[in-house]
């Protein structure tokens, strides 16, 4: 079963606390800023205690760590690295500080640069995404509730099956910096999928949407940085989906 994996065992617990820790922050008062990043993204008090959750956990398993909110170690410890663990503590940190509930703690395992094992998990929904290699992707909803009941995790995970589109054509528009293209791309797809439906998500969320068969494609504008790509990555070869960049050229998470 999934869960016999260490690996995923590291990730799975490493959200949990990561997770933990910003339902703590976004139901108090004390919710703080206490830096900016160099593209203007704020940097909270509870990203830093889920970054530091996350390290805790994952650090056992001797990989190295990148992700938001990481110090890169030099390119001279890196490039001895066969596997690496790709982390977001917290995807989406201007929508965590408005109260949002779809924000996500991500972590994927690297291995010869592809995403071998994703972990998505939503803790204002209590949602959780996961894969590993060998035993398809799975979905945990109440994990938390799950865990807290002491319910095994594999007698309360649902398998994520391929599945064939059917009914309207259903696309994600993740918005972003891409702007002009962006709209050309949907206006070209609508002639080709007349009526199709066309919902409104951001982040790491949308990637386990179309995982989960709830939507055929998440299209995103702008730059994304390997760290918030990667678990949904896993995910979505998992279930027979893809991941490429808008000009159709086939893309890896590293």
């Amino acid at each position: 079963m999934m869960f016999s994996s260490p690996e995923l065992k590291y990730a799975v617990e490493a959200v949990m606390k990561a997770g933990r820790s910003l339902l703590e922050a976004s139901g108090s008062d004390s919710l703080r800023v206490s830096s900016f990043r160099h593209d203007g993204l704020p940097v909270t008090e509870a990203e830093q205690l889920a970054s530091a959750a996350i390290a805790e956990h994952l650090r056992p398993y001797g990989a190295g760590i990148l992700g938001r909110g990481f110090a890169v170690p030099p390119y001279s410890d890196r490039k001895a690295w066969n596997a690496c663990w790709l982390v977001d503590p917290l995807d989406r940190p201007g929508a965590f500080l408005n109260h949002d509930r779809d924000i996500a703690v991500t972590v994927a395992l690297m291995d010869s640069f592809a995403p071998v094992i994703g972990v998505v998990y939503a803790p204002m929904l209590d949602d959780m995404y996961l894969t590993s290699p060998s035993y398809g992707a799975w979905y945990i909803d109440g994990i938390r509730e799950a865990v807290e009941s002491g319910f095994s995790l594999a007698s309360v995970a649902r398998q994520l099956i391929p599945q064939e589109q059917s009914g309207r054509y259903r696309i994600i528009n993740g918005g972003g910096e891409a702007g002009e293209a962006l709209d050309d791309f949907l206006a070209q797809l609508e002639e080709k999928r007349p009526g199709m439906d066309v919902v409104h998500c951001q982040g790491a969320l949308g990637y386990t949407a179309v995982a989960a068969g709830d939507a055929e494609m998440y299209i995103c504008g702008g730059g994304a940085m390997e760290w918030q790509t990667s678990a949904g990555h896993a995910l979505l070869n998992a279930t027979g989906k893809s991941l490429t960049v808008m000009d159709g050229g086939g893309r890896t998470s590293l």
